[in-house]
């Protein structure tokens, strides 16, 4: 039941993972950089944004370890 995937399915795989991670790792930056501020507000900034980048960060992680199973089983 399992298809498999064209070069194009999997060149599009591969720039989706590496732009959630990149994409990740920036909304993870911008948490940190918005606590350097101080206050209640950058405290609730750095609450929403960590997590969501750390979700966005597993993502991508996700989608290439799926292509490098692909590419594997196909060897």
């Amino acid at each position: 039941m399992s298809e498999e995937l064209s070069k194009l399915e999997k060149r599009v795989m591969l720039g989706v993972g590496i732009l959630c991670l990149i994409v990740g790792l920036a909304i993870i930056v911008q948490g940190v950089y918005a606590l350097s501020f101080g206050g209640l507000s950058s405290l609730i900034l750095f609450v929403f944004l960590v997590p969501t980048g750390a979700l966005v960060l597993v993502v991508g992680l996700l989608v290439l370890r799926k292509l490098r199973k692909e590419i594997s089983r196909n060897k």
